[in-house]
């Protein structure tokens, strides 16, 4: 929930500051030990329906 919370968030902030690309690691999968497609489906899901190219890099 808090992950999912943290997304949602991020996802309005971009949309505020009219930010449409978007870098990240695979967060939550390293100290959190969260399961990456399981994290992969919960960003493309709250990020789906809007104009935001997501990133992300692997460390």
């Amino acid at each position: 929930k808090t992950l999912e919370s943290s997304l949602r968030t991020m996802r309005d902030l971009c949309i505020k500051n009219n930010i449409h690309h978007l870098a990240m690691p695979r967060i939550g999968c390293g100290l959190d030990k969260l399961n990456w497609d399981q994290v992969s489906r919960l960003i493309q899901h709250i990020f789906e329906e809007d104009d935001i190219e997501i990133t992300i890099n692997t460390i």
